[in-house]
């Protein structure tokens, strides 16, 4: 089986694993490995996907105890974690704004052809 094959195949695990919420931080864990190896595989470029990066930490550190499996396997959060709870949220804004930074700053001041190229490529000055 190719990696290619494998990375996909774990891929989809995690994502009904934590669809369901079973097993969520295992699941949050597998999608770890996997991004940090698409980050070696497409470089910088991942960084543009930095809130899903934050989602997984958040699921790995938490997990899912509301609506799923994992709260009647394991009960409520009742430990270390739940002093971490309310930074939970603050987690995931700082991911997904360092993702908009970037995007922002590789397609605005990096690469402004992209905008030119789209612009020019679906004739947008010819509307009114």
């Amino acid at each position: 089986m190719p990696f290619s094959q494998i990375i996909k195949a774990g891929l989809y695990l995690s994502s009904f694993m934590i669809l369901f919420g079973f097993l969520t931080e295992i699941a949050a864990f597998i999608g770890l490995i996997i991004f940090i190896v698409g980050f070696f595989t497409f470089g910088p470029y991942l960084i543009t996907y930095l809130n899903y990066l934050g989602e997984l930490i958040v699921l790995a550190i938490f997990g899912m105890r509301r609506f799923s499996f994992d709260r009647l396997l394991f009960g409520p959060l009742k430990n270390w974690r739940e002093k971490l709870e309310p930074y939970e949220t603050t987690i995931v804004r700082v991911f997904y704004g360092t993702a908009l930074i970037y995007a922002r700053i590789t397609v605005k001041f990096l690469h402004p052809d992209l905008s030119l190229r789209v612009v020019n490529d679906w004739q947008l000055t010819k509307f009114h």
